[in-house]
């Protein structure tokens, strides 16, 4: 038996985790004579304890079976097989209901987000005790991801994008961590913050209401160099901290620059208020030279026409002499291009791991086509796509393929007869043949601990591909068709 963080299902309470199931069934006033068949359910500890926290549970109370759990485990009990089936079927198709959700986070944030202040912020923040909701940090592979279980798949991805919200990225200078507010505001929370240090600046991960504290503690003050730069332009008295906001997918977030002081005139307590945070960076990643100016927005959609100007008709050619390969027939309506500044980090750095284990240019990046639905316009800003298409037939993941007109197969049309396809950039890295029952990739034995980065239908001259995690895909273009 599984004893970490051992809960009792009938009451709520602690058990002590060194009991055995004889000993659990002792505890609670159960004769294990009248037990003697049971069903134990393995699961992510985290699985169960949603389980737990599920209204459904209290359907499954019955005089002559009991439902127990202990940490990964559920055991259904009874006095014979016949009496525990229609139980086992309920808890069966109850665990089958219950989705996950998971972003792979660096060491520091994971190191955060087991700090006991920390997780208990986010359960109050977020009201996790009362929701059928439970979260936590996951090792595979020596990579570690936040995951979140929920009783359906939007729950635990609105749940997930919930707890990185609460999590906030916030840098300083050498020079700059050295200021008496900013060393109190670390003393006085050292239980709910982690800072790592290069050699030029220092980083502290945090909660998001001890970001707020920074800001509104150090608003208006500026560094000695600042104030030299402020004296040669007495009109332009700006200061700056460099923050940054996780986002929901991958873990990187986004950068941003807070303008603490303000040009003559506009006083501190009016920027506090408005808290322009403008991205104007992004953790030295490079965004598409081609991309139109995005202000302060994160995502933007840009029509593409053909002859507007060199680079746009550049950009359609492209498009429609891939897509016209093998659909011929078909009349392109519109295309834009998808600016989407989370998307495009998770991408990149994704793409940066895959040429740290395999080589420069060698992430095996391929420009893919996929099939989609009228109903998954209004989710394109999310950095992911319907799974289980095409079948699923190489596995649990999301379909890309090399041809249009297989893609054609899988998009369906819109009230007015239009069609819309995707076309994407997809780190295909080192594929093996797929299988329906993959809900990720296999272990690669040639670079072992590794996994393979996806499956395909041939390994030799593939055409579909099947991609596990929304980190693997950027969304190029949206193509509007009849």
């Amino acid at each position: 038996m599984a004893t970490a963080n051992p809960l009792d299902a009938g009451t709520g309470h602690g058990i002590p985790p060194s009991q055995t199931f004889q000993q659990r069934l002792k505890s609670v006033s159960i004769k294990e004579s009248d037990f003697p068949v049971k069903k134990v359910f393995t699961r992510h500890p985290k699985e169960v304890e949603c389980f737990r926290k599920s209204k459904y549970f209290t359907a499954l109370k019955s005089k002559h079976v009991k439902v127990l759990m202990n940490g990964d485990q559920v055991v259904v009990a009874g006095p014979d097989e016949k009496s525990i089936k229609p139980i086992k079927q309920k808890v069966e198709e109850q665990f089958s209901k219950i989705k996950s959700k998971k972003v792979g986070v660096n060491s520091s944030i994971a190191s955060l987000l087991t700090m006991e202040d920390v997780m208990s912020f986010i359960d109050l923040k977020l009201d996790i005790p009362n929701k059928s909701v439970a979260w936590g940090i996951e090792i595979m592979l020596a990579e570690e991801y936040l995951i979140v279980f929920a009783l359906n798949e939007r729950d635990a991805d609105e749940n997930l994008k919930q707890v990185m919200r609460c999590i906030t990225e916030i840098r300083f200078s050498l020079e700059e961590i050295q200021s008496e507010n900013i060393q109190n505001i670390i003393k006085r929370n050292s239980s709910r913050l982690i800072s790592t240090q290069n050699r030029k600046e220092i980083v502290i991960y945090t909660t998001q209401d001890i970001h707020d504290q920074f800001f509104s503690q150090n608003a208006g003050k500026i560094s000695a160099k600042e104030a030299k730069l402020q004296a040669q332009s007495p009109n332009q008295q700006i200061s700056i901290t460099s923050t940054k906001q996780m986002s929901g997918s991958g873990g990187t977030g986004n950068d941003t620059l807070y303008m603490v002081g303000s040009p003559t005139g506009e006083t501190t307590e009016k920027v506090t208020e408005r808290k322009s945070a403008q991205v104007i960076k992004t953790s030295g990643i490079q965004l598409p030279s081609h991309w139109c100016d995005m202000g302060n927005e994160h995502f933007m959609k840009i029509a593409i026409k053909p002859g507007d100007d060199s680079f746009q008709n550049h950009e359609w050619e492209n498009i429609q002499t891939k897509f016209e390969s093998t659909l011929p027939q078909a009349r392109i309506v519109s295309i834009q291009r998808i600016q989407n500044i989370f998307m495009w980090k998770h991408f990149f750095l994704k793409k940066r791991q895959l040429e740290h284990a395999y080589g420069k240019d060698c992430s095996n990046k391929l420009p893919l086509f996929h099939g989609t639905t009228p109903d998954m316009l209004d989710d394109i800003a999310e950095p992911r796509l319907a799974e289980d298409r095409m079948g699923a037939r190489l596995g649990q993941g999301t379909y890309f393929t090399v041809s249009p007109e297989y893609s054609d197969l899988y998009a369906e049309s819109d009230s007015q007869g239009h069609k819309f396809m995707i076309f994407a950039d997809v780190l295909a890295g080192k594929s093996c043949i797929g299988k329906a029952d993959f809900k990720r990739p296999p272990l690669n034995p040639d670079i072992k601990p590794r996994l393979y980065d996806s499956c395909v239908d041939n390994v030799q001259k593939p055409k579909v591909y099947c991609i596990f995690y929304d980190t693997q895909y950027y969304l190029k273009y949206l193509i509007e068709y009849t």
